[in-house]
């Protein structure tokens, strides 16, 4: 269907519509784990973009090919591929693809192990916010940030981040994404070996849960909860937690 519809655009000197088929098109092969023909559509469409002078295409090109670039191990080019479109979107100055870009160079920072890199480009992603005052924006860069700290073993950062992260979810009433904090924070302590705030910040975290229902707020606490079955005092309530219908409520 996509491909008949570029065809007819073609036909009709319709370049903006064929540009935007071909993105649509790299897209859906990509999810389809078409990974080649992704790639082929990835670079036509850029190509196009590049000749009709649009730069918000170009950047959504560009990572569209970073991202078929990790999948294929090529590390180095894809890390170049997405500066390159963050670059292009600072230059254009598009908020939204400029928040994509470092969020999507940050966590392929972090999935190459280079925690160093990956804060340093969420700290440039939280000045660009506060500088705009995009605070619902401010936290999930706060919450990155958390995430990043607590791989480095600065926890007392961490649990700064994630809990200027909370207020700013709290404010916005998003329930779920102040469990993933409260989760989160309840690692954080563990790590620090601090058992007793570790347990009170998972409970607050489940009662969080029984207001939202979030799936991925429940495999979360799955998790923190395996990690309470090793401590003595609270592993008879992690494992009661465990077997009880707590696994199966979500929406």
């Amino acid at each position: 269907m996509l491909i008949e519809r570029i065809k007819v655009d073609r036909e009709l000197g319709d370049q903006s519509r064929v540009l935007n088929g071909l993105e649509n098109l790299a897209s859906v092969t990509f999810d389809l784990g078409e990974i080649e023909e992704s790639r082929s559509f990835f670079i036509e469409a850029l190509q196009l973009a590049r000749t009709l002078g649009d730069l918000t295409h170009q950047v959504l090109c560009l990572q569209g090919l970073g991202r078929i670039q990790e999948v294929r191990g090529e590390s180095e080019l894809a890390y170049h591929t997405f500066k390159e479109s963050l670059d292009l979107a600072l230059k254009a100055g598009y908020a939204k693809l400029i928040i994509v870009g470092y969020d999507q160079i940050s966590l392929f920072s972090r999935k190459q192990g280079n925690y160093e890199l990956a804060n340093q480009y969420l700290q440039n992603a939280l000045t660009f916010v506060r500088k705009l005052g995009l605070i619902r924006e401010e936290g999930q860069i706060l919450f990155s940030l958390g995430g990043v700290a607590s791989m480095q073993a600065r926890l007392a950062d961490a649990q700064s981040y994630y809990e200027k992260a909370f207020e700013i979810y709290r404010d916005f009433q998003q329930e779920a994404e102040m469990g993933y904090c409260m989760a989160q924070l309840s690692l954080v302590f563990l790590s620090a070996r601090n058992i007793d705030s570790a347990w009170a910040y998972l409970n607050h975290a489940l009662e969080i849960f029984q207001g939202c229902k979030d799936n991925e707020l429940r495999e979360m606490l799955v998790r923190v909860l395996r990690d309470f079955l090793e401590i003595e005092k609270y592993q008879p309530t992690a494992k009661q937690l465990l077997d009880s219908e707590f696994t199966l409520e979500s929406k």
